[in-house]
C-alpha cells in the first residue's frame, strides 16, 4: 500500500496520515502499523484507526534484489504511481524513465545512475523467463538496438515505469510495443 492510497481509501489527507503518525515523508514498510484519524470535535481528542501497511502481492514472493532493499523497491515505486513524465527529471514529483528507476533505487541505498543505457550495465544479466520483482527490464525503440527504456519489473509479466504519455504507471511485457522492444534484464544485488 501507498499512503496516497490508504488517504483515498480511508478519506483522509496524506499529510493527516503523516501527522497522526510522525512521518516526514510517504515513504511506509509492509507490516508497519499506521493510526488513521477518522473524525474529531472541536473539543476532544480526534478517533484514531489502527491500519497495517501492506506489500504489493508481487513482492510476497521470491525477490530479486538484496533483501531488506527488496522489501522497500517496490512499494516506493508504486507509492510513485501518477507522477507525471518529465525529460531529464529524476524526482521528487516528477520522472524520466531512469530518473525514475535511479530515486527508487537510490531510495532503498543502491546507488544508480540517470541514465538507461548506463543502468544496463548495472548487476547480473537475467533471462526473461526467470524474472523476479524488482529486476530492471530494458528497452529500446522500434528499429533500434540499444537501451532507450528502463522499468522496475513487479512479477505477472508487468512492470512500473516512468512512461513518456502517462508518467509512472503499470504496463505488460506482453503488450506489442514492449515485446518487440524487449532488450533484456538486470538483476541488481
Amino acid at each position: 500500500d501507498s499512503l496516497d492510497w490508504i488517504s483515498r481509501h480511508f478519506s483522509v489527507s496524506v499529510k493527516s496520515i503523516q501527522n497522526a503518525n510522525g512521518l516526514k515523508n510517504d515513504l511506509i514498510h509492509p507490516g508497519q502499523k499506521l493510526l488513521i484519524t477518522t473524525g474529531t470535535k472541536t473539543t476532544s481528542k480526534p478517533n484514531y484507526r489502527s491500519v497495517t501497511a501492506q506489500a504489493p502481492q508481487s513482492s510476497l514472493s521470491s525477490r530479486g534484489s538484496t533483501d531488506e532493499a527488496g522489501d522497500n523497491i517496490l512499494s516506493i515505486a508504486t507509492s510513485l504511481m501518477g507522477s507525471p513524465y518529465s525529460y531529464g527529471s529524476s524526482g521528487p514529483n516528477s520522472f524520466d524513465c531512469s530518473g525514475f528507476t535511479s530515486y527508487v533505487f537510490n531510495k532503498v541505498g543502491i546507488n544508480m545512475p540517470h541514465n538507461a543505457a548506463a543502468q544496463a550495465s548495472l548487476g547480473t544479466h537475467v533471462k526473461e523467463t526467470d524474472l523476479q520483482p524488482n529486476d530492471l527490464v530494458f528497452f529500446g525503440y522500434y528499429g533500434s538496438q540499444g537501451i532507450n527504456h528502463v522499468g522496475i519489473y513487479v512479477g505477472g509479466g508487468k512492470f512500473i515505469h516512468a512512461s513518456t504519455n502517462e508518467g509512472v504507471r503499470y504496463s505488460s511485457l506482453n503488450d506489442a510495443y514492449y515485446s518487440s522492444n524487449y532488450r533484456g534484464a538486470r538483476r541488481i544485488q
